[in-house]
């Protein structure tokens, strides 16, 4: 195992771990909309949007959900220069 695969498995996990303690209570607008500010190495948080409860159609999926008050956030993670590792919680 290289040096960078822990360092890219850290970045993943602390953003993951971001998305869930704002999701851990019904999300909150402002909780939400702050993790764009976050700061991991070599991940950029590119949207944190408030999803209000009710049906949700994931990307790529035909069918809704019927979910709770969640945030969504998206990320684009690269841990190397030859890297792109696309994340959506």
């Amino acid at each position: 195992m290289t040096a960078e695969k822990p360092g890219r498995c850290a970045a993943v996990l602390s953003l993951l771990l971001a998305a869930w303690t704002v999701t851990a209570a019904p999300a909150k607008a402002g909780r939400c909309a702050d993790l764009v500010r976050l700061t991991i190495a070599n991940v950029t948080v590119t949207s944190a949007t408030e999803v209000t409860s009710g049906k949700f159609t994931p990307p790529g999926f035909s069918n809704s959900l019927e979910t709770r008050e969640f945030c969504r956030v998206i990320a684009v993670a690269k841990p190397t220069a030859d890297s792109l590792i696309n994340v959506e919680v």
